[in-house]
């Protein structure tokens, strides 16, 4: 008699274990951390090759590259979590696979001479407005930041102009308190001679006084600064000191005491700083032994 009231006990359902609610945010998480992991194998033998020469004589097989298993895999999720911010995610992993895929093949004719590179033939003209879509669907979301954010680095680096600056445009009106403006901030860094000093200085201007964020504010005055520093010295200290002043404990206050060295000490009509260094028969020199005579000083190194 105990025996069936045991039995009975174990297969009433108050007591049998609940399957446990699917986690596509979790899902996506170790998808992600699986095809980082498969594709450090794919590229081993690339790191584990100790010199040019060997580099060179390895032959990846294009067809066992793990993105073609993991776009699949990426789709997949983003069917099963449909109408969730994990599937716009999830799709976007995988745009960014196919996009890296194309954009091999692409370079890869170009070095064979099948093509002739150029933005009208990039992929990134095919793969914006397929990103630009998804990034719709996902607006207002962290994901729809990223999504555009990945657009502005795609059309950039392809020369897309007029794409690349939607997107920026976009980010700083509708994704204000992202925490990826300071990423928008200092990719405008060198980016004046493709989208112009005053596009670049309204951006910037926007996220400082808008973000909610220090780092983003930071940088984006930090980048004015530097922009200031091609044109207008006094501009340039005014804004590297409020860097210093009002956000100390980000990297960007950092950063600016080496470029406010340079605005106060490196500029022309400036006495130069002495420096010492070693001679070509290895005699050490100052600059200031040469004062008053013209000196041509050249850095060079291996970057």
């Amino acid at each position: 008699m105990k025996l069936v009231l045991a039995a009975a006990v174990l297969l009433c359902p108050a007591f049998q274990e609940t399957p446990a609610k699917p986690d596509p945010a979790a899902e996506l998480k170790a998808l992600r951390a699986a095809y980082q992991k498969a594709e450090q194998e794919y590229f081993r033998p690339m790191r584990e090759a100790k010199t040019a020469e060997e580099r060179n004589r390895i032959k990846l097989d294009p067809a066992k590259h793990p993105a073609l298993t993991y776009i699949a895999k990426y789709r997949e999720l983003a069917e099963s979590a449909k109408g969730t911010e994990t599937a716009a995610a999830a799709l976007h992993e995988a745009l960014q696979l196919e996009y890296r895929q194309a954009e091999l093949e692409y370079y890869r004719a170009a070095r064979e001479g099948k093509i002739r590179p150029g933005a009208g033939k990039h992929p990134a003209r095919d793969y914006i407005p397929k990103a630009v879509d998804l990034a719709h669907s996902a607006a207002g979301t962290e994901t729809g930041a990223q999504i555009h954010f990945w657009v502005v680095q795609i059309a950039g680096a392809a020369g897309l102009k007029d794409e690349a600056e939607d997107s920026i445009q976009i980010l700083v009106t509708e994704y204000v308190k992202s925490p990826i403006l300071e990423r928008v901030a200092t990719g405008l860094e060198y980016s004046q001679g493709m989208y112009g000093a005053d596009f670049c200085r309204e951006i910037l201007v926007s996220i400082e006084e808008n973000s909610p964020h220090p780092g983003a504010k930071a940088a984006a005055l930090f980048v004015r600064g530097l922009h200031a520093m091609r044109k207008d010295a006094k501009d340039a200290k005014a804004l590297l000191e409020r860097v210093q002043k009002e956000f100390p404990q980000t990297p960007y206050a950092r950063r600016a005491e080496g470029s406010l060295f340079e605005v106060n000490n490196l500029q022309v009509g400036l006495k130069a700083p002495d420096i010492e260094g070693t001679d070509a028969n290895g005699k050490s020199v100052r600059i200031s032994q040469f004062r008053g005579k013209v000196v041509v000083l050249d850095f060079w190194g291996f970057w």
